[in-house]
């Protein structure tokens, strides 16, 4: 067994660095050796990091994850789409985000995320929820500290955003966040704090390809696409307060994955919003 983790070690810094070809027909390289290599690239890019795990600040942690991870997500149309589901991070890094071969949607992005930060070990999972008449979303939650009892954040990769306060500029729990809208306060408590994603590159239904800062008119190029689609403002879901909202209106579609506190949170707010909009 030392001799194989040091294999796929040496097999993970070759495939790192540009060495060895992750995408070889002839060599089919271990998921462990991928997802190694995976981690020692970002931690490359983020050399902050290891002193966030250090302290058990997940959230910060995640944050400087999700910088490197978003906007390298490729945005994709139906032709190019790629199911990540059966894919461990490594793999769908270096088969198919690496030279954008392939891309995906909220889902994918979700699944990216999450999966990359399993990799070290931070508690989190993906968020699907929505109302398949209309819009869905998946998103993904964080635990803020990996040393207590603490809440759920959201860190989205698709927008590449987080939740914060207006006052504060801090980040907000989920469960507050949800509240809020539940009680149309979010939009004047809380805003969205979003990074660059000018350089997500996008694969095209015609075989082209392009990137979110030509403006280029992609639901994947941030969060400003959002609050322009003209039928989640047709229902009145405007602005952040508005996608949190259709977190308690909507469904979950994967509620045996998600967390009993966020089950809960869901019913909590379902019933809040049929008492004040009784039939």
């Amino acid at each position: 067994m030392k001799w194989l983790g040091l294999g796929i070690s040496i097999l993970a810094l070759c495939v790192s660095r540009g060495w060895l070809p992750a995408s070889n027909p002839s060599l089919e390289l271990p998921r462990k050796a991928l997802d190694s290599a995976l981690k020692q690239e970002i931690l490359r890019a983020t050399p902050g990091l290891p002193r966030q795990l250090a302290a058990g600040n997940d959230y910060e942690a995640a944050r400087m994850i999700l910088g490197w991870v978003a906007p390298r997500i490729p945005g994709s149309s139906r032709q190019q789409l790629v199911d990540t589901t059966s894919l461990s991070a490594g793999q769908i890094w270096f088969d198919h985000f690496r030279r954008v071969r392939n891309g995906v949607w909220c889902g994918g992005a979700a699944d990216f995320f999450n999966k990359a930060l399993h990799l070290f070990h931070i508690r989190s999972v993906t968020l699907d929820f929505g109302d398949r008449s209309f819009w869905t979303h998946v998103t993904v939650l964080v635990k803020q500290r990996s040393d207590s009892p603490a809440p759920w954040m959201m860190l989205g990769p698709t927008y590449n955003i987080e939740i914060v306060s207006r006052r504060t500029h801090k980040p907000v729990p989920f469960a507050r966040a949800v509240r809020l809208a539940a009680h149309g306060e979010a939009d004047r408590v809380l805003t969205v704090r979003s990074r660059s994603l000018a350089n997500r590159p996008l694969l095209l239904a015609n075989g082209g390809h392009a990137r979110c800062g030509t403006n280029f008119p992609s639901g994947m190029c941030g969060f400003k696409h959002y609050l322009s689609d003209p039928s989640l403002r047709a229902r009145g879901y405007v602005g952040l307060g508005g996608m949190l909202q259709i977190f308690g209106d909507g469904k979950i579609f994967a509620p045996h994955i998600e967390p009993p506190e966020i089950i809960r949170l869901h019913r909590d707010i379902s019933r809040e919003i049929a008492i004040q909009n009784p039939v």
